[in-house]
C-alpha cells in the first residue's frame, strides 16, 4: 500500500494562485472545473495512478488523462472508492 503525506497548504496555494487563469503546465478544457480541482489535488501531494487506461485510476500526463482527472461524475466516484487517499 502507498504512503504519503498531503499538503494542504499546498493545495490551497495552488488554488489561489490559479483560481482565475491557466497554469501553462496542463491542458485548458472547455468545462474545466474537474481538471482544476485534479491540479489542485496533485500539488498537495495526491498520487496518481492508472496510466495508461483512461478508465483506470486518477492520473495526466500531456497528451492523455483518466477520466477521473477531467470528469466531475467519474472524480466523485473515483474519490468515493479509492483507498489511498
Amino acid at each position: 500500500r502507498m504512503r504519503f503525506t498531503y499538503d494542504r497548504l499546498a493545495a490551497v496555494q495552488y488554488a489561489e494562485r490559479w483560481w482565475n487563469s491557466y497554469n501553462p503546465n496542463f491542458r485548458k478544457f472547455e468545462v474545466d472545473c474537474t481538471n482544476y480541482i485534479s491540479q489542485c489535488l496533485l500539488a498537495g501531494g495526491a498520487p496518481m495512478r492508472g496510466a495508461p487506461v483512461r478508465e483506470r485510476g486518477w492520473w495526466y500526463n500531456q497528451d492523455s488523462w483518466s477520466f477521473s482527472w477531467a470528469v466531475a461524475h467519474s472524480m466523485r466516484w473515483y474519490l468515493s472508492g479509492s483507498t489511498d487517499g
